[in-house]
């Protein structure tokens, strides 16, 4: 099983909260943007999912998605995000997210969607 998680958030903040509540039991890798995500995705074949934001500097989160998903299809990609816009929501869960998660977010139901995916 790849017990590896991609965080992928431009916040530091956002990642620091997310390693803490999830580095226990997962090993956590950080990006803070999608080009950076596509790079650790193309040199690594151990990452189970990704956390994903959707808004970002130089490359947006449904951009990263198509990206992730062109490198690997299989990957569970779990969006979280302070966009609510149905429309963004509908986009991503049609490109290949699993999980959209707007912020703030509760990290117990964070928890619960990354164990059900790896």
């Amino acid at each position: 099983m790849k017990n590896t998680i991609l965080l992928v958030d431009d916040y530091p903040c956002i990642r620091e909260l997310l390693k803490l509540v999830l580095d226990k039991m997962y090993i956590i890798i950080e990006a803070s943007n999608g080009r950076e995500a596509l790079s650790i995705l193309n040199s690594r074949n151990d990452v189970g999912m990704v956390l994903l934001d959707y808004s970002m500097p130089e490359m947006n989160g449904l951009d990263t998605l198509k990206g992730i998903k062109a490198i690997n299809k299989n990957i569970p990609v779990c969006m979280v995000s302070s966009e609510n816009d149905p429309t963004i929501v509908t986009e991503a869960k049609r490109l290949g997210a699993v999980e959209y998660i707007v912020k703030p977010f509760d990290v117990k139901t964070i928890a619960k969607i990354v164990r059900s995916l790896l």
